[in-house]
């Protein structure tokens, strides 16, 4: 079933707002580089702002009445369920430029960070040298 075009206008707003001739101006450079119009782009920006306050909102709420060990339990519960992996992924591996230049105990401890966590002994991390 088709929907008409006043159907479809009577399910939308108009908002007028006032803004600085620079921002005005900001939005209307945007829009064009996006290639959408000054509409849609104010769309989106409105509502990716809108959605990024709403979950900050929401994770306040979350931890309010929270202690740090609530939280890094629910956070040690959560990565308990990640399944261990022997070998990382070829995508999961940190490529680091070769750093001769680095102390035998800083390279250890840079290793040592790196091989495991204390939060999580099953986490690994493969470290290749390029």
């Amino acid at each position: 079933m088709a929907v008409s075009k006043l159907e479809s206008a009577e399910k939308t707003s108009v908002l007028t707002i006032r803004v600085p001739h620079e921002l005005k101006e900001r939005i209307e450079f945007m829009a064009e580089q996006q290639g959408v119009s000054i509409n849609q782009f104010a769309l989106y920006a409105f509502t990716k702002q809108l959605s990024e306050i709403e979950n900050s909102e929401y994770f306040q709420q979350f931890i309010k009445n929270k202690t740090r060990q609530d939280l890094l339990a629910g956070f040690d519960k959560a990565m308990g369920k990640v399944k261990f992996r022997a070998q990382n992924e070829d995508w999961d591996t940190l490529k680091v430029a070769d750093s001769t230049s680095d102390s035998p105990e800083e390279q250890q401890r840079i290793q040592k960070v790196l091989d495991g966590s204390k939060r999580n002994p099953n986490a690994t991390f493969n470290i290749k040298r390029t």
